[in-house]
């Protein structure tokens, strides 16, 4: 049995009610994960974007970091730009200081990975 298996076995929770919720979440973040472009499937480089810049000044603050526009911006910059872990990053780390744990684990759907 595989780590996976055994961990719905250990939830309890019916397999198939488990893989509605992934496929549901999977659609929810299908644009962020989806290429750019054919061409350029990860996009152009964000560092002299003007969005990525708004994004690096904001984190840097000493305090009042804007977390929802670090959010909005990576997500605009995610979908129409780059796919780049560093806008990645940045977005999981504003998830985080906003939701807390449910931040974090929504914001690392956009990694591709699983929460």
């Amino acid at each position: 049995m595989s780590i996976l298996q055994n961990l719905v076995a250990a939830s309890q929770l019916d397999e198939s009610v488990l893989r509605q919720q992934a496929r549901s979440r999977q659609a929810q973040w299908q644009s962020w994960l989806a290429p750019i472009s054919d061409a350029q499937p990860t996009g152009d480089d964000p560092g002299y974007d003007d969005d990525f810049q708004r994004i690096r000044e904001e984190v840097n603050k000493i305090s009042g970091v804007d977390t929802e526009l670090i959010c909005q911006l990576a997500e605009k910059l995610l979908t129409q730009t780059c796919k780049d872990l560093r806008v990645i990053t940045f977005y999981v780390w504003a998830r985080l200081q906003r939701d807390g744990e449910n931040g974090l684990a929504g914001g690392r759907y956009a990694t591709g990975g699983n929460a």
